[in-house]
């Protein structure tokens, strides 16, 4: 027989079974709830909080999930009771307890485990700390000499905890700022309790809802110890990480300290990079039959939409022609990337190769900064490609999130989304291609990170007179290398004008040897009139060095043709009235070669003084002091006179005028001058500045200070600014008065003489003085 609620309970036995279930809850007084350490409990009972870590030892905390197991239990067979009308409580507040009871069971246990957790790691610090004592060699698992596998193999573990002490250290502080959070609710939680615990009358539920206060206090107290005992936890972790990383990179100096050159290590690499180049090529040739029938299948269904009448096949037609598109697009994306990957194989065998050939220490500077180069320049074309992969899988993802959204508006059971779910696999599939090819793009150009240290550590040990003897001659080759310009069949280069000058010359001196013998013996043998045997002496002479022109050109390879423009293009320019244009672009040769002045410069024309910025073919850009850019044409530098300011060195000049009272002293106004020129830091010792007694003015004595400024370093008119104020300064503390213009007016006393001082600021003060 089902047992029933009575209609109505006498209100004393309610109230009674109400008291003995509230005081079985886990909020049934305010010392049930567990503060937490450094935070300020909810018991009045005296507890202090040196005593609040106890509250949180394992016993406590097992004895605490048994009481609230016991509090789950005791409501779920009082439910029928509370809900009741007598009591009024919802099914839904009694669900909302008991899920609130048991979810701060899983946060103790939570605590539990990682309190658990934090107490290994600490164990474990402690050993490892005391396995960092010991000697670095001891902590390396071989014995030297050492392969480069073996450092690269150690190096990544580097790497890797490099990577591990990031992410710990985001978890700090994530959780650093959730305890913040926390603390601000336990805060409000108190002050909630507070007023309801203030309350003068009470109402019928005013218990169930102190209690769920206390229940939600207590978890946020907890959630805060725990949070507060994984930074613990992972601040040791950190500890432990940074101590580990430490000794690797210890570890790795002693490996690099013992490297060796291990030729079957080298050959181990090259033999995996060519099994794997293999492997790449195989899957080039399955990949490019799979992309041929990719290709097919998508000119069918483009064929096919093309060809589509009616409406409703025709959006089935292009989903079907868009699907095959993307397949083929993934296929054909496969094919590249597999061939590419070909090339990126050879080149880290390259790189192996060449990281090796360090070891042995057999290349020269020039290899060096070669292979230097070649480096930059791979890593370059790397992260761009890497750039280019980042954008398109942004753009996959973004096509991804467009096709799960047509997704979801198509029936599971139509034709149209088994298509846009075949296209939806084919672009997940494309991502995860596009990933494992960056993935091992970052590997490659890690390698030439490593290999591009190595080679900036070899070549810091060079010294400079062999880096700049390398570096010029370099730049010497790459000159006389330049190609001038090419044509059809051939091309001019420096290196090739260069000799064809120097076989000209040479033919011209030899010529004006041979036609000067020649026209001795005219003279001896046939006694030819001296006029005549000059004139064929220049015209043999011109002969000659017409042929040695031809012959200088023909040697070096360069035909006639190639310098038929130049006078095409000078008769052009003359003809059309350009004499300026290549006056300036002759000017501006000379000025190159001639260099009166220098980018940097600070030259001075007419009334424009500024500093040259660019030496350009046609003008010359000047930038004055106003910041205001000057185009001044190449001519008139060499028809006009300039003053160039800092032509040998940025040395300048600066003078400072400043007069005083007659009465002054002269030689202390001499040192004070140069005092206020010593103290300033822009003025240079060396020259040292000097002071000038100019002359005896109408009304002061006129001194001139002169000091010098390295222009690179400072500016004079603001050093010529500072000297003025310190020089008012040091006079006002020597009571030198700085002279301004007077006049003596000397009455004659024999003549009577009305004077009045009329509107005088001080009005009839003045007019009595």
């Amino acid at each position: 027989m089902k047992k029933t609620w009575p209609a109505r309970l006498p209100r004393a036995w309610i109230l009674l079974l109400l008291m003995s279930i509230f005081m079985a809850l886990p909020t049934a007084g305010c010392g049930a709830v567990l503060p937490l350490p450094g935070s300020v409990p909810l018991s009045s009972s005296g507890e202090g909080v040196a005593q609040e870590e106890s509250f949180f030892t394992p016993e406590k905390i097992k004895q605490r999930i048994v009481e609230i197991e016991k509090t789950i239990e005791t409501l779920q067979s009082s439910q029928p009771l509370l809900t009741s009308e007598q009591v009024g409580l919802t099914e839904g507040e009694i669900n909302s307890r008991l899920k609130g009871l048991e979810s701060l069971i899983a946060l103790y246990q939570r605590y539990l485990s990682v309190a658990e957790r934090a107490k290994k790691t600490q164990s474990d610090f402690e050993k490892q700390k005391a396995e960092s004592q010991k000697d670095i060699a001891a902590l390396v698992p071989d014995n030297p000499p050492y392969s480069l596998s073996f450092y690269e193999n150690y190096r990544g573990r580097l790497e890797t905890l490099s990577q591990e002490i990031d992410t710990v250290t985001y978890a700090i502080r994530l959780s650093e700022s959730a305890i913040v959070s926390l603390k601000e609710k336990i805060r409000q939680n108190e002050q909630h309790l507070a007023m309801l615990k203030e309350e003068q009358t009470p109402s019928k539920f005013s218990e169930w809802v102190q209690q769920e206060v206390e229940l939600e206090t207590e978890k946020n107290r907890l959630s805060l110890a725990f949070r507060e005992k994984n930074v613990e936890e992972s601040r040791l972790r950190f500890d432990m990480l940074e101590m580990e990383r430490k000794n690797v990179t210890e570890g790795m100096k002693w490996i690099a300290q013992h490297l060796q050159y291990d030729e079957a290590d080298l050959k181990r690499q090259v033999s995996l990079i060519k099994e794997r180049e293999r492997q790449l090529q195989e899957q080039a040739e399955t990949l490019r039959q799979e992309s041929e029938k990719a290709r097919e299948e998508f000119m069918n269904a483009q064929a096919r939409a093309e060809s589509a009448s009616d409406a409703e096949n025709l959006s089935l037609y292009r989903a079907q022609q868009s699907e095959k598109e993307t397949w083929y697009v993934y296929y054909q994306a496969a094919m590249d990337q597999a061939e590419q990957a070909q090339v990126w194989a050879e080149e880290t065998r390259e790189i192996w190769e060449t990281r090796y050939s360090l070891l042995e220490k057999k290349l020269l500077t020039a290899e060096l900064i070669k292979r230097r180069t070649e480096t930059e320049m791979r890593k370059k074309d790397l992260d761009n490609v890497l750039l280019g992969l980042q954008k398109m899988q942004v753009s996959l993802q973004s096509r991804l999130l467009t096709l799960d959204s047509s997704m979801a508006s198509e029936s599971e059971s139509s034709p149209l989304y088994r298509v846009l779910r075949q296209e939806s696999e084919g672009l997940k599939k494309q991502i995860e291609l596009n990933g494992q090819y960056m993935t091992s793009l970052l590997s490659i150009s890690m390698l030439n990170t490593r290999l591009l240290e190595e080679l900036e550590s070899l070549l810091s040990s060079v010294t400079i007179t062999e880096k700049v003897s390398v570096a010029s001659l370099e730049r010497l080759r790459a000159f006389l290398n330049f190609q001038l310009w090419s044509g059809d069949g051939f091309s001019v280069s420096v290196k090739k004008l260069i000799l064809a000058v120097i076989i000209v010359l040479l033919g011209f001196i030899a010529s004006r040897k041979a036609t000067k013998g020649v026209k001795q013996y005219l003279l001896r043998r046939f006694e030819m009139d001296p006029t005549a045997a000059m004139a064929i002496q220049k015209g043999l002479f011109a002969i000659l060095v017409f042929i040695c022109i031809l012959a200088a050109l023909d040697m070096v390879n360069i035909p006639l043709t190639a310098f038929a423009f130049l006078g095409g293009a000078l008769a052009l320019g003359v003809g059309i009235g350009a004499q300026n244009i290549f006056s300036n672009l002759i000017s501006g040769l000379i000025l190159f070669f001639s260099k009166p002045f220098r980018v940097h410069d600070i030259v001075e024309i007419e009334d424009i003084v500024g500093t040259v910025e660019e030496i350009e073919s046609r003008s010359t850009r000047i930038r004055t002091f106003d910041n205001v850019d000057v185009l001044v044409p190449n001519r008139y530098f060499l028809e006009n006179r300039i003053v160039n300011w800092t032509r040998t060195d940025q040395v300048i000049r600066g003078k400072v005028k400043v007069g005083v009272a007659y009465g002054s002293p002269a030689r202390e106004v001499e040192r004070l001058l140069l005092v206020a020129a010593s103290s300033h830091k822009d003025i240079l010792t060396m020259p040292e500045p000097y002071v000038i007694f100019n002359d005896f003015g109408s009304s002061s004595l006129d001194f001139d200070l002169y000091f010098w400024v390295d222009m690179r370093k400072a500016s004079r008119f603001v050093a010529q600014s500072d000297l003025r104020y310190k020089i008012i300064e040091l006079f006002e503390e020597r009571n030198i008065t700085i002279a301004f213009p007077q006049l003596d007016i000397h009455f004659d006393k024999d003549v009577s003489h009305n004077m009045a001082i009329v509107n005088h600021p001080q009005g009839k003060e003045a007019s009595r003085e």
